[in-house]
């Protein structure tokens, strides 16, 4: 009886020591990291940008690696609104407190439909004075 009770206790045990060996590194990329990247701030342009595809019904995420001033290299996953924004060579800007970094420069409105338009953006629109980036 005892020596059964030592059994089921060590069979728990391991069961246990495998479930945390296989979760942690779901844990860390999932729930603490996003946590811990909230709170940096950093600067830098992107070197590149990539999706990655999962399972058979298309699932994506978007990631830009971008080289920092400080002379770091992060990744980052980022909405698609801002990969489909973020070319390589753009400057973000991640602030403090904020999920995911923000192109720096400015507002990108007028700029972002004469690049999707190319010759048909209405003369109308262009501004008046040339907004340098």
């Amino acid at each position: 009886m005892v020596d059964n009770r030592k059994r089921q206790a060590l069979t728990i045990a391991l069961i246990v020591f495998v479930a945390l060996l296989v979760a942690r590194p779901l844990l860390y990329t999932h729930l603490i990291w996003p946590v811990l990247a909230k709170w940096q701030a950093w600067e830098g342009t992107v070197a590149e940008r990539y999706e990655r595809k999962y399972g058979p019904y298309g699932l994506h995420t978007y990631h830009l690696r971008v080289e920092c001033a400080d002379g770091n290299t992060r990744t980052c996953d980022v909405p698609l609104s801002l990969y489909s924004r973020a070319d390589t060579g753009t400057t973000v800007r991640k602030e403090k407190g904020k999920r995911w970094p923000q192109i720096v420069g400015p507002p990108d409105g007028v700029t972002y439909l004469q690049d999707q338009m190319g010759d048909e953006f209405p003369e109308r629109l262009r501004p008046v004075v040339p907004v340098e980036p």
